[in-house]
């Protein structure tokens, strides 16, 4: 079984339905998007796009085929690449006694220091418990894949929003950037992938 962030929103958006998962899961065709969604969409890719162009140099890993895709954004990271956009990640893991493979791909990673912060364009603009609740727990789960996939957690959790002026917001809160906080997954989860530790050496210039 294949899980994404995108399945979050899906639960949550337009309405909550997790019927509406299941049968995503199963093939199930939905609807055709409306005009409207199609609007939304072309906004929203805009939006993401204008951001990008404001980050200076970057490895666009959009471009790259899917089953490269994870390889090659371990290695951007591993190399300390200033800014990733479209990478991936995936982690085999088993909820509820069944193996799941979570494959995630954040809009940014951003070189910050000694670490990443994770940066997701959204059309929104407001982002908490509230309002949109489905883009705090899908940063969440970027956060959770990071650590798992490179050993330490995210520095941040950022949502670039329709109304930002200079500064970025992290999911549910107005000013203050926040620690990475990671959903809780269902009792008797666990992951299989093994966690590293390669990028925390590869930045006190060590290699493991």
């Amino acid at each position: 079984m294949r899980l994404t962030p995108s399945d979050i929103v899906n639960l949550y958006r337009p309405t909550p339905c997790s019927l509406r998962v299941y049968l995503r899961e199963k093939g199930v065709p939905g609807a055709e998007p409306s005009a409207f969604d199609q609007i939304l969409q072309t906004l929203g890719q805009r939006h993401e796009e204008a951001h990008l162009a404001t980050l200076g140099a970057y490895e666009d890993l959009s471009v790259v085929p899917q089953d490269e895709r994870v390889r090659r954004t371990t290695d951007a990271i591993r190399n300390c690449a200033p800014v990733i956009y479209q990478g991936e990640f995936a982690v085999e893991t088993v909820v509820g006694g069944m193996p799941v493979t979570i494959v995630g791909r954040p809009d940014f990673l951003i070189l910050d220091g000694d670490g990443y912060l994770i940066r997701d364009s959204k059309l929104s603009r407001q982002v908490d418990e509230d309002h949109h609740k489905e883009i705090m727990l899908q940063l969440q789960l970027y956060g959770w894949l990071f650590e798992q996939t490179v050993g330490t957690p995210a520095k941040r959790l950022q949502v670039h929003t329709d109304d930002n002026r200079g500064g970025y917001r992290p999911p549910g809160a107005s000013q203050h950037h926040r620690r990475t906080q990671h959903p809780k997954l269902p009792a008797g989860a666990r992951t299989k992938q093994r966690r590293s530790s390669w990028f925390r050496a590869r930045r006190r210039g060590g290699r493991r």
